[in-house]
């Protein structure tokens, strides 16, 4: 009985996602579907990467192709996905992401917001290696993390066979499971370390979009008039009379909304943030001439963030504008939001996703780098000696960690270590360094710093003790 159960739930959503896609599906255009030449019908994955393409969430190459057997590597899918979620065209950065991430790397962007979000935090190593290849546990976390598909709102089921429950990744390969993410073989391995190919990483964003459709990009079919004959604007959620519903209402039209364009200000808050984090999205619903009620709803990370409301467009007006305010507490300490904006009625279509993001914690403003007894070596005999750290911090945001290294001059990394602050916390120590350089070790100058690289990038002066024994 269970097993028709679980059926009837599984036939249940595929119908639910199956009409998500019908509803709006119109709504993009299948006149761009041109063929990759090196991806003809009969290819295994056809069909993934052509609605992947269809919907501007896969490109080619300069060549025209897609070389789906071509790797794909953690810099390229991060990109990829950022892309999806509505981070296209990012400013330049002006500091490294990462030790082995340049600021003048076109892909440094991308990165640097990634890990402002805590999509990417790299390895213990502090290194984010963006040249080596994507494995598939890799793809997935990246995946549910940049959908705000978050490790707390996965399951905690068995699943693949290859997966153990102590293992990092045990909720995401869960969540893979049960929503099919991955074509499973007969003996129902995960292969977390497998690399990942372009069709192997076209057939997982397939897999997800069908299961998740809500989270889909969606393009306008038509441009946006340059200019409209009547404007309003009012904002939300307490619309003026003139949009409210009233009895001289004209009938509605299934094809009475051509386009939405959606925006919202500011797009992003950094430390020191404010109390409450506001910002306001701004809707352009693009109609016909003949008039017609609208019923819509703003979905926050594809959950409704308002109550479904109407509006009337009258008899001739063109384009109609509304703002919608929202407000998060700063204590959040990090958010990224997705916005679409759901008409639920004359016929169901969703918008363009736009993004705002905020990091709110305590940024590292100073450090102060202390050793004990002194930076004299005593010849004859081991030097010990104790360094001790005192941050600054601005003192905005919620509690959080300091993640830290300790750089010797000889190439030698400590660490990674972490100690954690308190909300609005301005200053802080860290755990004391035992430093030792050996009476064996060859005179000159040996040299230490302190290099944090959570919740901010920086480093101490270094100290240095210069040995000098004959």
């Amino acid at each position: 009985m269970l097993g028709w159960v679980r059926i009837i739930v599984a036939m249940r959503k595929s119908v639910i996602g199956l009409l998500w896609v019908l509803a709006f599906s119109w709504f993009v255009p299948v006149s761009w579907a041109a063929n990759f030449p090196d991806v003809p019908p009969s290819h295994s994955f056809y069909r993934q990467i052509q609605f992947l393409k269809d919907r501007q969430v896969v490109h080619g190459f300069a060549d025209g192709t897609f070389k789906p057997e071509q790797s794909i590597t953690r810099g390229e899918f991060l990109k990829m996905l950022m892309g999806i979620v509505g981070y296209t065209n990012l400013p330049l950065v002006t500091e490294n992401p990462f030790p082995d991430v340049p600021k003048n790397e076109p892909l440094a962007p991308y990165i640097k917001r990634a890990a402002d979000l805590a999509i990417v935090q790299g390895y213990d190593d502090g290194l984010f290696r963006m040249n080596r290849s994507v494995n598939r546990v890799e793809a997935l976390k990246l995946l549910l993390l940049v959908n705000r598909i978050l490790p707390a709102q996965l399951p905690q089921r068995p699943n693949f066979s290859d997966v153990n429950s102590n293992l990092w990744y045990y909720p995401f390969a869960s969540y893979a499971w049960e929503h099919h993410l991955f074509a499973v073989p007969a003996n129902t391995m995960l292969k977390p370390g497998e690399f990942m190919n372009r069709a192997l990483v076209a057939d997982l964003l397939y897999r997800f979009y069908q299961d998740r459709p809500d989270l889909l990009p969606v393009i306008p079919t038509a441009p946006l008039p340059t200019s409209s004959t009547t404007t309003n604007n009012t904002s939300l959620p307490s619309p003026s009379p003139s949009l409210g519903t009233n009895s001289s209402a004209p009938a509605n039209n299934a094809r009475l909304i051509s386009a939405i364009r959606l925006d919202i200000a500011p797009t992003s808050f950094t430390s020191p943030c404010p109390t409450n984090i506001d910002a306001l999205v701004t809707v352009a619903v693009m109609s016909t001439t003949s008039g017609g009620t609208v019923r819509y709803r703003l979905l926050d990370n594809g959950v409704p963030a308002t109550a479904e409301t109407t509006i009337t467009i009258p008899v001739g007006m063109v384009e109609t504008n509304f703002t919608i305010p929202v407000r998060y507490a700063s204590t959040l300490g990090v958010g990224l939001h997705v916005f679409n904006l759901e008409v639920l009625a004359p016929v169901r279509m969703i918008s363009e996703a736009k993004t705002m993001n905020f990091v709110c914690h305590n940024s590292i403003t100073n450090t102060e780098l202390t050793i004990a007894p002194n930076t004299i070596f005593q010849c004859g005999r081991d030097n010990m000696y104790t360094v001790s750290m005192g941050l600054s911090l601005d003192g905005s945001g919620s509690e959080g960690t300091v993640k830290y290294y300790w750089q010797h001059n000889d190439g030698r990394r400590v660490g990674p270590f972490e100690a954690t602050y308190g909300a609005g916390e301005t200053q802080m120590n860290i755990p004391d360094y035992q430093w030792t350089i050996a009476h064996a070790a060859a005179n000159g100058e040996y040299s230490l710093l302190f290099f944090a690289i959570l919740p901010n990038n920086m480093s101490s002066t270094p100290i240095t003790v210069t040995k000098s024994c004959h």
